[in-house]
């Protein structure tokens, strides 16, 4: 999300704002580390953008969302929740969408960018599902103990 423009971008900022606070603040150490990585790349993405031309293919910005699906990756292949397979998994068909706009500049960029924001929701429905998780295992332990 380059800039705050429509009520998507403004819509998806401020849910990305309330999942990153849960995430850091009652998240486990996995759902942190994710957060902190999404954010990181928010971040980024932004100043790689290639402004001179926003028709061409943003090589810059798919090595950014590559670097963070294969962060996404090496978390689920060390803490293995079935979130983390998910988040992986939207990170990865982000990459696609990068590739499949390269390869035919036909696409419309309102569809490609729509599909870009539809899984960046998909990221972040996956890490509230984390903390959920992660939440309700802080809570029975605590019943039990």
């Amino acid at each position: 999300m380059q800039q705050l423009e429509t009520p998507v971008q403004i819509g998806l900022t401020a849910l990305l704002v309330v999942v990153a606070v849960l995430a850091l603040w009652r998240g486990g150490r996995p759902e942190r580390l994710a957060m902190i990585a999404v954010i990181i790349a928010t971040l980024v993405t932004p100043l790689v953008q290639n402004t001179a031309d926003l028709h061409a293919p943003q090589w810059s910005i798919m090595a950014v969302d590559a670097t963070l699906f294969l962060f996404l990756a090496a978390l689920a292949w060390r803490y293995s929740p079935a979130w983390l397979l998910w988040a992986a998994a939207f990170q990865l068909i982000t990459v696609a969408t990068h590739i499949g706009y390269a390869l035919n500049l036909d696409i419309v960029s309102r569809a490609y960018l729509s599909t870009s924001y539809l899984l960046f929701f998909g990221l972040l429905a996956a890490i509230s599902w984390g903390v959920i998780q992660h939440e309700g295992r802080r809570r029975k332990s605590r019943q039990a103990g």
